[in-house]
């Protein structure tokens, strides 16, 4: 798992056929701003450039966009696929970002979803979320899975909703979602559970849990052993918490106590979490290197020098679904076939999980696994179905899957491998340690451990070395198990059903009756026992251990298999006579104990097979009928039987023999054999019985030690004194000929159904061998179009959103057209009247001609133009044309455009006429306006020409006055004179250069000016009258070098200073101040000009810059001024390409920023 996640959660969205319209409805119901990144992998058609992201842009206020190459996430936008790419998340030099393939493998091309949620799990960890939405096949199943095992969570859209639901289904099938609901729904439970933030931070805190929270823990865990019957004590406590907080937010609970009180009345939620905390997934050849050194060193040593007689034996515990197993069976074989050998393979492979191990066992996976298994590999272990592949009868042959607790049940023994991966990552060291001593008591000396990436046997590093250190493959270190190494039994108290009052113990007669019974057969009446016809024991009475052994080895209850031998002479032939009606009674003497030898058992490896179904074998031959079958079958066994029969009746019958001739030479007398052993005699009857109520067959033999005076004349009499009876030798003869007969009949039977059924199996094979070869072409066509299918329906529902939005857009234009009340008529290369708006009909006489008319031949009432001419020009031309035409006493703008396609071609040309009478009149007063403006400039020049030489006479003459004055009065009258006139000048110049401004008349020089040069320039022209006024004018320019060069007129720039400080100074208050600030930006040069005087009210602001516009009467009264200074300020901005912002606020000052372009 990546260190360098991503800070917000990142959800992977799957799709395929039908996807659109849930993935629409899903975004559209999200709000914009959850913090996730969407990144959204659906089946698209590789050569069809896709609109997906362009259609779902109308539905979410997210940023959606295609990913092209490599792009880093961020929160709050959509990400979308490329037709044919496959797209990841990786981690790399930059962070964490997607990525797309420039190529795609074909068998990968099927599977994108898959690849995605692997690598988002990979990257993002428990913060990944994944939802699968509808599309047929099963893509995204095993990257479903990949995102479970980090603790992430898994959403599914209710395959009863979903269009197509393939994908939804299969996903539900692994047991491992977490939510399954509508779209709406999974769009309320995304937002509810990523904003649900008191869980996960639960789980990311510290491990460490206060003493209430603990004892709640507790009582979780406690819980879970009441209801499943297993502990987690023993795990990791940050696995435990994470797989809470988990559940925790999918159940909606912020506090753990109320979430023991959901597990307590929610028997289902006890399951959801022991699922999670079994973390049941698994995949093929997972770890693709460590599997490859397994099969290149591993294997071929477990194989070497081993004797076809010894089984290689491996164990793969926390087997999940059984990925794993059957990964390294596939192995196995393959070694096996390499060497050419019988070896005998078999596979445990054990969990707790009762629900994986069942899934397992049926051995059936989801198509999405040829991502993970080579096409080699497919061929020979697996068979094509509808829904994926099935695992073949040869590999589910060497496989057992068992419930099993690695934790607490006894482990298997002498076994060649054992593959524990991804399972001690989530145990605590105590538990580990106890798990690797199993392990290593498990294993044979030259055994194998193969760990998973992130285990190793540290804890436990007295017992293993390594083998692999690379691969986590290590082997048994030859020391013995600590003695405190248990394996503890599992004891199950039996429960017996109570009994109904009808079956207490009656009273009285038949009370009596049943004891009297009891004690006379179990106390008084000779040991017998009861067989079913094929000899085997269904009941005994009395005790007949003197007359029974059992063998080591596999248990076996036919009285023959258990028998001592020295009986098995006389009891073999006797229960034959009983299966043809004949009772038979034996006298037999000898010793028991000499046969009492006990053989030595076989070693047997059973397989239990029953509980799961077999995988077919595609590359076998067809079976023959089944019919002719059984009949093959019932012969074979009968002749089998008859013959196995035939040969011990004659081998015991010569040993009969040699038997009594020993016996005759011995003297009579003694009671003893050679051995000192004692010689019993017994009494056997084996007589017919058959059942009242089924009428079944049954066979009774009793064992009686009368005294042979005390016994009825026997049929047979086998012992020491005599040789035996004839009666048992014809009997034994009668047996061997209508055995010979039978086996005779049953050989010539056997011959002609075999003849028969090879000629049938020839031709069954031959059909086979050639349906098998249409099925496997059939199925890989049947992939192909699956998969084109899906690409046709995602194509399609872009194509029928995109017609929907093309209706749309169409309808808009229409009405667009009907509303601007412009003429326009549509031609085609040919210069045919296409399509035209209602607003032409009032031009051209379209509606009378109709369609398809060249553009020639329609009448109109357009004057002053050629229009098929221009129309002509424009087309061979390519370049637009307007002109001014007049239809009646109306003027219209009259545009002629080339017709421009999507892909650039010309397919005719747009004429359009837009009534421009009002603007023609306006531009006319327009005109007339400007005329008049421009004489009034013209008379403010000639004024101001005439006002300026007396006011220039005013100015000497009141300054002459000054000097000469002699009275105060005379002086003052003066100084008011002077005043006065220069106000006058001011003023003038003021008008003058507005009426140049407003005329258009000023011109601008750019060139390099150095703004520091022109600001002191104005400091120190301004310095006086500020000094005078009692205001301090400061200037700043330490923040800004030596110079600061911008592009702009050095005139138009000392007056708009010139005038802003000038207003600054009058307008603060003596005591005030004044600053003149020099900024280097970073996109040009700035002047602040701040003061701290009477501010500006908010609705002057709004009018300040209007021509003669001030303050108000008030101030107008106490600051002089026209109004005039600011407008042309604003008028000098614009010109030099500059722009002004102001901020004030009344009462407390002024901010102009004057900011001047570099270039």
């Amino acid at each position: 798992m990546s260190e360098r996640r991503v800070s917000f959660p990142v959800v992977g969205l799957g799709a395929s056929a039908g996807g659109l319209k849930a993935l629409t409805a899903f975004l559209a119901a999200l709000p914009s701003d959850l913090g996730m990144a969407f990144v959204l992998v659906q089946h698209l058609a590789p050569d069809h450039v896709s609109e997906l992201h362009r259609l779902l842009r109308s539905h979410t206020s997210m940023s959606v966009n295609q990913v092209h190459g490599s792009i880093e996430l961020a929160p709050d936008h959509v990400y979308v696929i490329p037709p044919g790419r496959l797209l990841t998340m990786e981690e790399t030099s930059e962070g964490v970002r997607l990525l797309v393939s420039e190529r795609m493998e074909d068998r990968q091309r099927r599977f994108p979803i898959d690849r995605f949620f692997r690598s988002l799990a990979e990257v993002q960890g428990e913060d990944s979320v994944c939802i699968i939405f509808s599309g047929t096949g099963t893509d995204g199943t095993l990257g479903l899975k990949a995102v479970k095992e980090v603790a992430g969570l898994c959403l599914v859209q209710d395959p009863n909703e979903a269009e197509y639901d393939g994908m939804p289904r299969s996903a539900v099938g692994t047991g491992l979602v977490d939510v399954v609901d509508s779209v709406r729904g999974l769009a309320r439970r995304v937002t509810s559970i990523v904003r649900r933030q008191g869980p996960a931070r639960m789980a990311s805190g510290s491990v460490t849990l206060d003493g209430e929270h603990e004892e709640t823990l507790q009582s979780v865990i406690i819980e879970l052993k009441r209801q499943t019957g297993h502990s987690f004590g023993g795990y990791k406590r940050a696995t435990i918490l994470r797989r809470l907080a988990r559940r925790m937010q999918v159940a909606e609970i912020d506090d753990l106590r109320d979430y023991v009180d959901h597990l307590q009345h929610h028997p289902g939620e006890v399951h959801a979490l022991f699922r999670d905390l079994l973390i049941s997934v698994t995949s093929f050849f997972r770890g693709e290197e460590a599997f490859h050194e397994l099969e290149r060193r591993v294997i071929p040593e477990i194989f070497e020098d081993r004797v076809s007689s010894d089984p290689i034996r491996v164990w793969v515990p926390g087997c999940a679904t059984g990925e794993e197993a059957f990964s390294i069976g596939m192995l196995l074989l393959e070694q096996r076939e390499r060497l050419g050998g019988g070896q005998a393979i078999q596979v445990f492979a054990t969990d707790v999980d009762t629900d994986a191990l069942s899934f397992a066992r049926t051995g059936h996976f989801p198509g999405s696994i040829a991502s993970d298994v080579s096409a080699e590999r497919l061929q020979r272990f697996f068979s094509m179905e509808r829904n994926g592949y099935a695992v073949k009868q040869e590999l589910m042959d060497i496989l057992l899957f068992a419930e099993h607790n690695l934790a607490s049940d006894p482990p298997f023994s002498k076994l060649d491998l054992v593959s524990c991966r991804n399972v001690l990552i989530y145990m605590g060291r105590a538990l580990q340690e106890d798990v690797f001593a199993r392990i290593h008591y498990a294993l044979q000396d030259t055994g194998f451990l193969f760990l998973g990436p992130s285990e190793s046997p540290d804890a436990s590093s007295k017992l293993f070395r390594a083998f692999d250190t690379r691969q986590h493959i290590y082997q048994p270190l030859d020391v013995p198990v600590s003695a405190t190494t248990s394996f503890p039994i599992k004891h199950r108290q039996a429960e017996f059903p109570k009994r109904s009052e009808s079956e207490e113990p009656a009273t009285g007669v038949r009370g009596l009756a049943a004891m009297h019974r009891s004690l006379v057969i179990n106390e008084h009446a000779p040991p017998s026992v009861l067989v079913d016809e094929h000899g085997h024991v269904v009941h005994v009475t009395g005790d007949i251990s003197p007359y029974v052994r059992l063998r080591t080895g596999l248990a076996s209850f036919n009285l023959l298999d258990i028998i001592v031998p020295g009986l098995r002479l006389v009891i073999r032939p006797a229960l034959f006579r009983a299966t043809q009606g004949r009772r038979t009674s034996i006298m037999w003497e000898g010793a028991l104990e000499e046969h009492a030898a006990e053989p030595e058992g076989r070693r047997l490896e059973p397989v239990d097979r029953s509980d799961r179904p077999s995988a077919p074998d595609a590359d076998a031959p067809e079976e023959p009928p089944a019919s002719v079958l059984q009949s093959l079958s019932m012969i074979k066994q009968a002749l089998e039987s008859d013959v196995e029969r035939l040969k011990q009746a004659t081998l015991e019958q010569f040993a009969r023999l040699e038997e009594a001739a020993e016996a005759n030479e011995e003297n009579d007398e003694n009671d003893k054999n050679d051995n000192g052993k004692a010689v019993t005699r017994l009494a056997i009857t084996v007589e017919p019985v058959r059942e009242r109520k089924s009428n079944k067959g049954y066979v009774l033999v009793v064992f009686s030690t009368k005294p042979p005076s005390d016994s009825p004349k026997p049929d047979w009499r086998i012992g020491h004194r005599e040789l035996g009876d004839q009666s048992l030798f014809e009997s034994m003869d009668e047996e061997l000929r209508e055995t010979q007969q039978r086996m005779r009949t049953l050989l010539e039977e056997y011959e002609t159904s075999t003849e028969e059924l090879q000629t049938s199996n020839e031709e069954l094979q031959s059909m086979n061998e050639e349906l098998r070869s249409a099925t496997e072409e059939l199925q890989v066509r049947k992939e192909e179009l699956q998969s084109a299918n899906e690409e046709l329906l995602t194509v399609n529902e872009e194509l029928s959103s995109k017609i929907e939005e093309v209706k749309r857009v169409n309808s808009d234009l229409e009405n667009l057209m009907a509303a601007t009340n412009i003429a326009t008529i549509f031609l085609d290369r040919d210069l045919r009247v296409k399509r035209y708006t209602p607003q032409a009909l009032d031009l051209f006489d379209i509606q009378v001609n109709g369609h398809a008319t060249p553009i020639d031949r329609v009448s109109h009432v357009v004057t002053g133009v050629d229009i098929p001419a221009m129309v002509r020009r424009v087309f061979e031309s390519l370049q637009p044309q307007r002109r001014e035409v007049m239809a009646g006493k109306a003027t219209y703008l009259m545009s002629v455009h080339p017709y421009r396609t999507p892909d650039d071609r010309i397919d005719g040309v747009v004429m359009t006429f837009v009534n421009i009478t009002d603007r023609v009149e306006l531009r006319a007063e327009r005109d007339e306006a400007h005329e008049t403006s421009a004489l009034k400039s013209q008379m403010i020049a000639n004024l101001s020409h005439e006002v300026r030489t007396p006011i220039t006479a005013l100015l000497g003459f009141s300054d002459a006055l000054r000097e000469e004055a002699q009275s105060p009065d005379a002086r003052r009258f003066s100084e008011v004179i002077y005043n006065s006139t220069v106000r006058l000048q001011k003023t003038l110049e003021s008008v003058l250069h507005f009426s140049r401004l407003d005329a258009g008349k000023e011109s601008i020089e750019r060139q390099e000016v150095d703004l520091l040069d022109e600001v002191r320039g104005i400091y120190l022209e301004q310095r006086g009258r500020a000094g005078k006024q009692g205001v301090e004018l400061r200037l700043d320019m330490e923040e800004v070098g030596e110079t600061l060069v911008c592009q702009t007129d050095g005139g138009a720039l000392q007056r708009i200073l010139r005038n802003l400080v000038g207003n600054a100074i009058k307008y603060t208050p003596e005591g005030g101040t004044v600053t003149i600030r020099c900024i280097r930006g970073p996109r040009g040069c700035m002047v602040d000009i701040e003061d701290t005087g009477i501010g500006m009210s908010l609705d002057f602001q709004r009018r300040m810059f209007d021509p003669f516009s001030q303050e108000s009467a008030g101030h107008a009264r106490q600051f002089e001024g026209v109004g005039l200074g600011l407008t042309i300020v604003r008028k000098l901005t614009e010109l030099i390409g500059s722009t002004l912002e102001v901020e004030s606020t009344p009462g407390m000052g002024t901010r102009f920023t004057l900011m001047l372009p570099r270039e």
